[in-house]
C-alpha cells in the first residue's frame, strides 16, 4: 500500500524511494515463497515436455505414483524421465511427490483432519513412512503440524 502510495507523492526522491520499497517488497515475497517452500517453474524456459507430467502429478497426488508408472503415461524412457525431471525442477520424482504429500498432509491437519487421516488423504500408504518424511522435512514431530508456519 505504501509503495501504491508513493505513485501520487512529489516528495524528495520519489523515485529513489518507491525502487527501496519495490526491493523491500520482492524480499517479503521471496522470503514467504521459501518459507512455503513454493516453487516457480518458468514455463517459458521449462520443457514442455515437463509440464503435463508436473499437472498430472499435482492432480493425482493422493494416488499410486511412480516413476515406472509416469514414464509408461507419457512415453518416456525412465531414465530420461528422471534426468529430465531433476534437471528441470531440482527435484527428483520421488522427492517432489513426497513434498507435495507433506504439505498436503501439514493442510489437511490444520483444517482439522487427525494425523492419521491426513497421512493417508494425502497419499501415504502407511503411518511410519510419512512420518519419517514428515521429520526430514518439517524437522519436527508430525503432531506438531499446527504449529508450523
Amino acid at each position: 500500500m505504501e509503495l501504491e502510495h508513493s505513485f501520487s507523492d512529489n516528495a524528495f526522491a520519489k523515485e529513489l524511494y518507491q525502487k527501496i520499497l519495490f526491493l523491500e517488497f520482492m524480499i517479503q515475497l521471496n522470503r514467504t515463497a521459501i518459507s512455503n517452500h513454493i516453487n516457480y517453474l518458468d514455463s517459458v524456459i521449462g520443457n514442455a515436455k515437463l509440464l503435463p507430467i508436473l499437472e498430472f502429478i499435482n492432480e493425482h497426488i493422493t494416488e499410486e505414483l511412480s516413476v515406472d508408472s509416469l514414464s509408461a503415461k507419457f512415453y518416456l524412457n525412465r531414465y530420461y524421465l528422471m534426468h529430465l525431471f531433476k534437471e528441470e525442477t531440482g527435484y527428483t520424482i520421488g522427492n517432489y511427490i513426497t513434498e507435495k504429500r507433506l504439505l498436503l498432509a501439514k493442510n489437511l491437519v490444520r483444517n482439522g483432519s487427525s494425523l492419521t487421516e491426513a497421512c493417508f488423504q494425502s497419499g501415504f500408504k502407511n503411518y511410519s513412512t510419512f512420518s519419517r518424511a514428515f521429520k526430514k522435512e518439517f524437522h519436527t514431530m508430525p503432531k506438531n503440524a499446527l504449529f508450523l508456519d
